[in-house]
């Protein structure tokens, strides 16, 4: 049987990732890629990515926080393309047994709004936890009957980093610096670095404790299972006491397969 592709796409504040749904099947159809588009113009990036896609694509779905700029770039360049308008998921207050935690639901970005679907439906009537170590690490839970319950933003590595360096002088972090994390440091860029990352994990530490506990259910002794994505996660969890968590890389681009799925 032939499927009609699907172009799924994820717009972060800072990356883009894309992968290739064919309709119908419970996977992606290659491996998920992605790249920094602020390096470049939207077009010329995806004039070098996005070139080898099949014509084969019959709609592109997109979650996008980038903003409008950004979601006109890609529209004119998937119609000059494809002929193809994207379409532009949004939050909602609710998708089947998720309820929407926020009290306007349309403030919650719609890339957790789309990993907590996905957490769901990975683990459902199960309490999860979602940590999203992206451009800003977020956490967010759900309880068994589905309930959503938004945690704090804590300002991602770049972001302290830049805090750091942009208000006090004399501090610079190289380009391609040495990610290394140390308790004790030989120079002050492995300082500001190490700092930067404890302090990202002390957050959690305590975060997640919190939640686990309220969430927890003694009765039923349903452990609180944890889900973690986003590009910073290989550096920060390590530094964290949480020992249990599975790993998830297309979290949010499976929140926008289900999304399309039950939708079409």
């Amino acid at each position: 049987m032939k499927y009609q592709n699907c172009l799924l796409v994820d717009i972060g504040n800072s990356r883009l990732k894309w992968n290739v749904w064919p309709y119908g099947t419970g996977g992606f159809s290659r491996q998920t890629q992605s790249v920094d588009y602020k390096t470049q113009s939207l077009a010329q990036l995806l004039d070098a990515q996005w070139q080898s896609i099949e014509d084969s694509i019959s709609a592109i779905v997109v979650a996008n926080v980038a903003g409008d700029v950004i979601a006109k770039q890609l529209d004119a360049w998937c119609v000059e393309r494809w002929h193809i308008h994207p379409q532009f998921v949004a939050t909602t207050a609710a998708f089947q047994s998720v309820k929407n935690g926020y009290r306007d639901y349309r403030e919650l970005g719609v890339d957790r709004w789309l990993a907590v679907i996905a957490a769901y439906q990975r683990y459902p009537a199960e309490p999860v936890i979602v940590i999203d170590c992206g451009t800003a690490t977020t956490v967010d839970a759900l309880t068994k009957q589905g309930e959503h319950r938004a945690g704090p933003i804590i300002p991602g590595r770049q972001m302290m980093l830049q805090a750091l360096t942009n208000n006090t002088a004399n501090l610079n972090i190289a380009a391609g610096a040495d990610t290394q994390t140390s308790l004790f440091a030989d120079n002050t860029q492995i300082a500001i670095l190490s700092g930067v990352n404890f302090a990202a994990a002390g957050a959690l530490n305590t975060i997640v404790s919190e939640m686990r506990r309220q969430l927890a259910d003694e009765k039923e002794r349903i452990a609180v299972k944890i889900i973690v994505t986003g590009g910073a996660a290989a550096q920060l969890m390590p530094l964290t006491q949480i020992k249990k968590f599975s790993v998830e890389p297309d979290l949010v681009l499976i929140g926008l397969r289900t999304v399309v799925d039950k939708l079409r």
